[in-house]
């Protein structure tokens, strides 16, 4: 077992030995309480995408691209005083005709690159159940964090989303892992590897902060330029709203300032 896999695993372990217990567990009348809170669903999505006639896929697969897509989510939380934890585990089926497609361009997409992984993440919390032809299967940790909280302040480690910022169609701001402009179902953006913290200020006003930590997809390694560390301050002007980013991503430097109409 590689140390991507070693390290989730040793973060789990605690987690998971109490939730096996978790249906029969309980505190003395003298003792705190953990809440636990189960829940999940079961989703079909079918995509029919028309191919126009100057693409280099009609002369492969037609004139059109078919996929049929099965997603079941398991969501696990426990929460204990100040402390909290997350799990959300995903089981994927995927029929599209767009693996077959990518199989057959060799050099400009690997196999199955329409199928979420884990190669630029700092853990490897996907398991591949099988890929053949138009057929893809796996079992993914979406979410598994650790947070701790107080009246002023939040701090979390681990899988989790973070979306930044606001926008009809598209929010300058959501520099993390954001969703496709072309997506159908945004429910639940894909969860990164990260540090998060949040300063509450007594006007109402917040800081933000955030380390995301990524690998080199071609050489696995972790490195500086693939990973994110943005600072982003949230606050009021009158009858206004404001943001403020300050970021380092992907190798580069970034500025930027959104704000609202009214409140």
């Amino acid at each position: 077992m590689c140390i991507r896999h070693l390290i989730p695993l040793c973060l789990l372990l605690p987690a998971a030995s109490c939730w096996a217990g978790a249906s029969a567990w309980a505190y003395d009348q003298d003792r705190i309480a953990t809440d636990w809170s189960f829940g999940g669903h079961t989703k079909y999505q079918y995509i029919h995408t028309r191919i126009p006639d100057n693409s280099i896929l009609r002369g492969i697969d037609g004139d059109s691209l078919q996929a049929h897509n099965l997603e079941a989510r398991l969501k696990v939380t426990a929460r204990r005083e100040r402390l909290d934890f997350e799990m959300h585990a995903q089981i994927i089926a995927v029929h599209s005709d767009t693996l077959a497609v990518f199989s057959s361009l060799p050099g400009l997409v690997t196999p199955g690159a329409d199928v979420i992984n884990d190669d630029r993440r700092w853990f490897d919390l996907t398991h591949e159940l099988g890929s053949h032809n138009k057929n893809a299967g796996l079992v993914r940790l979406d979410r598994v964090n650790i947070g701790y909280m107080t009246d002023k302040t939040v701090v979390r480690f681990g899988r989790q989303a973070i979306s930044w910022g606001n926008g009809l169609l598209f929010t300058p701001m959501d520099i993390f892992n954001p969703f496709d402009p072309a997506a159908v179902d945004k429910e639940y953006k894909s969860g990164d590897d990260m540090l998060y913290g949040q300063f509450l200020l007594d006007n109402g006003s917040d800081l933000q902060a955030v380390t995301v930590v990524r690998r080199n997809p071609v050489s696995g390694d972790v490195e500086q330029g693939q990973s994110s560390l943005a600072l982003k301050y949230h606050g009021f002007w009158g009858r206004h709203e404001y943001d403020m980013l300050a970021a380092e991503h992907f190798g580069e430097f970034m500025l930027g300032l959104a704000g609202s109409v009214d409140r």
